[in-house]
């Protein structure tokens, strides 16, 4: 018998265990971060939240990390950056409010990177294409930049 097989059939309980207790764990944390409207009136039975409602993400402002912590040092979404100070900073002065989404750290990542390399002044020129209703190319316009921004007309999108 090979020795895949032999581990599989030896860590599967374990394995079985462990799954039975994360999901266990995570319909704990559901269930606390559940609203009262979830309540069927006049019982304690639960409705079954839809998916998106039961998946529990902590609001930005409960975590606390020191300013002086690395920010912005690499190229991938990172909840670290997300959390620090300098983020809600950024993202605030374009008018987003700081939540753990990928697009909000993609916009703080050129924010930071842009100012900090002094891009976003008097004198300095940038092209943005398919830009929509992004908010970023007002605020470098805000900040002094010249931007053209373009987009595809709106009977083709």
């Amino acid at each position: 018998m090979p020795l895949k097989t032999i581990a599989r059939r030896w860590l599967q309980p374990v394995l079985q265990r462990l799954d039975d207790r994360a999901a266990h764990q995570a319909r704990v944390v559901v269930d606390q971060q559940r609203p009262p409207t979830d309540y069927i009136q006049g019982t304690n039975d639960l409705r079954l939240a839809p998916p998106e409602r039961r998946l529990f993400v902590p609001p930005v402002q409960n975590v606390q990390v020191d300013a002086s912590a690395p920010f912005m040092q690499y190229a991938t979404c990172s909840a670290a950056d997300v959390v620090h100070p300098r983020f809600e900073e950024l993202i605030t002065s374009v008018g987003y409010v700081p939540s753990f989404h990928r697009k909000l750290w993609e916009i703080g990542y050129v924010m930071h990177h842009l100012l900090a390399n002094d891009m976003l002044r008097p004198g300095t020129r940038g092209l943005g294409f398919g830009v929509g209703s992004e908010r970023l190319p007002a605020r470098f316009a805000s900040l002094g930049s010249t931007i053209l921004a373009s987009d595809a007309p709106s009977e083709i999108s």
